[in-house]
Order: C-alpha cells, then structure tokens, then sequence
C-alpha cells in the first residue's frame, strides 16, 4: 500500500514531516521522492540521501540530534525530476532499513535530508487567494494536516538547512513532503 503527493512547487535541503497512524497500526515500509523540476541536473543527483526517525511529533526536535535515529543513508544517490502538477511520477525509494510500526492512534516523525539546497522536492502552502484555490491539493492546511489517507495523516514541518539539526526555517515557512509513503497494515516480518 502507499499514499501519493503528486504536486511540488518548492525544493530544499529536506523536510522535516509526520505520519499519523489512524484507527489501525501501521508499518512504514519505505518513501519514496523526487527532485524539483526548476533545479539544475547538478542539484538532485550526487546527493547524499538521509532519513532520521524519531517517536512522536518532530515540532520541538528538530534541533536535537540526540532525539533522532538513522533509517537509512546513501551517497551518490539520485533522485527523478518531478514536473509540478505530474500526477504520473516515478518517485525513486529513498534509503530505509527495517520498517517502522506506528500504532493506532500514534505519530511518527521523519526528516528526510539532502545535501543540496534545492535537491528535494517539496510542497508549500499557497495564500488562499490564488487561482489555484479550487484545487484540493492546495487547500489550507488545518492543524498542519496536509494529506489525508485512508490509515494515516501527513503533518507538514520545517525545513532543515544545510547540516540536519543545526538550524531550521520558521513556521510560516512549513512545507509538506513530495512524494510515497510506502506501508503495510501487517508486520512485514511477521
């Protein structure tokens, strides 16, 4: 099973995101993302790839190194160029180790980290008064919430920098992840 975000219209070093389960426990088996269509081939290729993990919200973490653990890591990765409004992106997985259980009811947070300012394909809230307004994929965002799925939600965060940990954007900066969350409604290793 997974949950797609088709639509970007922004890019940075990563993002800070949570998943939260909903009536049933839900193991995170991998994400999958792109890089921005505006970047330059330089900036979503040769990357090196990091996805931290940590129990609970990320708000009030994502200073403290000490709060996160490593599910995966790779250099020299490379991510697909995603056109904003492609519904049809072929998302590349990104580096994960074992999958996460997030019980029912439970949130999960993960950043995903670049070294490139522009090397991950992010989405960003619009002002409400946009052409744009009708389309749901833009629709304000309540509580943070910025996609709803069948057995989670997805809460925007902030936007590391250059180093994961060291310094962050500020709220009215928020984007929401890009891309596939990957799960299963069973242990996979079960």
């Amino acid at each position: 099973l997974h949950h797609r975000r088709p639509r970007t219209t922004n890019a940075n070093w990563g993002v800070f995101f949570d998943v939260v389960a909903k009536d049933k426990d839900v193991w995170v088996t991998g994400l999958r993302a792109g890089g921005h269509s505006f970047a330059t081939y330089d900036e979503y290729t040769r990357l090196h790839m990091r996805v931290y993990t940590t129990d609970g919200p990320a708000k009030g973490k994502e200073l403290d190194s000490s709060a996160w653990s490593l599910a995966g890591e790779e250099k020299d990765f490379k991510l697909p160029r995603v056109e904003v409004g492609d519904s049809t992106t072929n998302y590349y997985s990104l580096p994960f180790g074992d999958p996460i259980k997030i019980p029912a009811g439970a949130t999960r947070s993960f950043c995903v980290h670049t070294d490139k300012q522009r090397g991950l394909a992010l989405r960003r809230k619009l002002n409400f008064h946009t052409r744009l307004d009708s389309d749901p994929t833009f629709k304000e965002w309540v509580d943070g919430v910025t996609d709803e799925g069948m057995h989670f939600n997805l809460v925007s965060g902030l936007v590391p920098g250059k180093e994961p940990f060291a310094s962050v954007s500020g709220e009215s900066n928020a984007r929401a992840f890009v891309g596939v969350v990957e799960y299963d409604l069973k242990d996979p290793k079960a």
